[in-house]
């Protein structure tokens, strides 16, 4: 412990390609803590637990952050063992072995989705505060105007780009 609470803020990072025992982006243990807020964690690994973040007796709180592509022996984005861990606004997908681990923490969920994830999505303990969407495959939009967002100019691009091999105007004739 070295002083770290809740109070301890960690905000709009990219973390990639971190490569540790425990915890490949972001480990807290023996009563640190953390605050991630608008953080992804991409291609993280750990040879052990929590590709993306390792746990334990933990109380952080995460909060629109994206888990993607990480990989662990367990717990492929999460290895929580103790503590309270919070999840608001995530995605967890794509991550490999699982996406949640959690033993004897009390995982809160909400709005969050939790998708793709190899082997498992979520096992052991957590408690589903609503909005959560859990699949084994991620449903996804892609981004057809290629301009960082999916929104109605996807959809009209799609339609436009449609066409007919007739006449259109004949055919509904």
């Amino acid at each position: 412990n070295r002083g770290e609470t809740q109070s301890t803020v960690f905000e709009n990072l990219h973390l990639t390609g971190g490569n540790s025992w425990l915890g490949g982006g972001l480990s807290c243990s023996f009563s640190t803590s953390a605050t991630v807020i608008n953080c992804e964690f991409v291609n993280n690994h750990s040879p052990q637990g929590g590709g993306a973040f390792r746990g334990v007796n933990t109380n952080s709180v995460f909060t629109d952050c994206m888990f993607d592509s990480n990989t662990a022996f367990v717990g492929g984005a999460f290895f929580c063992e103790g503590g309270v861990v919070q999840m608001t606004n995530c995605r967890v997908a794509n991550n490999g072995y699982g996406g949640i681990y959690s033993y004897v923490t009390w995982f809160q969920i909400l709005d969050s989705t939790i998708c793709g994830n190899e082997g498992y999505q979520i096992t052991g303990e957590w408690a589903d505060l609503g909005g959560n969407t859990i699949t084994n495959t991620c449903m996804d939009c892609p981004d057809v105007t290629g301009d960082g967002t999916v929104n109605v100019d996807d959809l009209l691009a799609v339609i436009s780009d449609w066409g007919c091999e007739i006449d259109c105007y004949d055919w509904w004739k």
